[in-house]
């Protein structure tokens, strides 16, 4: 069983060692709201992240979506997600800026595989993150990937949420104060904390993830 005042503690050493202050006062993630989704499932969302962040990068929409396709995630799209690939006209800049972001979740889902070793909120990502996933230009099939794709436990992506909760509240009470969070970066933060509460909460989806602090 955790314990969850010492999660906290060791949550809150991480931000101070960075320079970053804690909130006493936050409340600990509820235990009753938490149940892990099925590993498949969060593979899944890792390789339609990856489509995304080759799509920011300029894949033609027409590659992807017969990626998606062929290896059966077009179910695992959100609505917004299938607009655009099912979309004719290739998304705009902004559209890419945005989808640019993905590759922070797609970094954390590396580590909830087991691929990645580690997952902080100040830290760069790995060169070798595209190695772990199947390539669109090549087009390799996923099925490799779900193979090694193992999903870490529920107390280990517990853990890392309530630290990535807890430098959220850091960033989010620096910006509203005019202060600057660095070296956390709010973003960054925010998208790896995305992911890691995605898989944390089954029943809810993608687009209704709460991130409050």
């Amino acid at each position: 069983m955790l314990d969850l005042s010492l999660v906290k503690i060791e949550s809150e050493t991480y931000v101070l060692s960075q320079g970053g202050k804690t909130c006493d006062w936050l409340p600990s993630l509820g235990l009753e709201d938490i149940s892990l989704r099925d590993s498949a499932k969060v593979a899944a969302r890792a390789l339609v992240l990856n489509i995304f962040v080759n799509i920011a990068f300029s894949a033609p929409i027409a590659i992807a979506r017969k990626w998606l396709i062929e290896n059966d995630l077009m179910d695992s799209l959100t609505l917004e997600e299938r607009k655009i690939i099912e979309g004719e006209a290739e998304p705009n800049e902004e559209t890419k800026n945005q989808l640019k972001w993905q590759i922070e979740c797609l970094w954390a889902a590396a580590w909830a595989g087991g691929l990645a070793s580690d997952l902080l909120p100040v830290q760069e990502i790995s060169n070798s993150l595209a190695s772990w996933l199947p390539s669109l230009r090549n087009n390799e099939s996923a099925s490799e990937f779900y193979g090694k794709f193992q999903l870490r436990s529920h107390d280990e992506i517990y853990k890392k949420l309530d630290l990535f909760y807890r430098s959220h509240w850091h960033a989010r009470s620096s910006q509203l104060e005019g202060n600057d969070p660095a070296p956390f970066h709010p973003g960054v933060v925010q998208q790896r904390r995305h992911f890691l509460e995605w898989v944390l909460h089954r029943e809810v989806s993608w687009d209704d993830v709460d991130l409050s602090t």
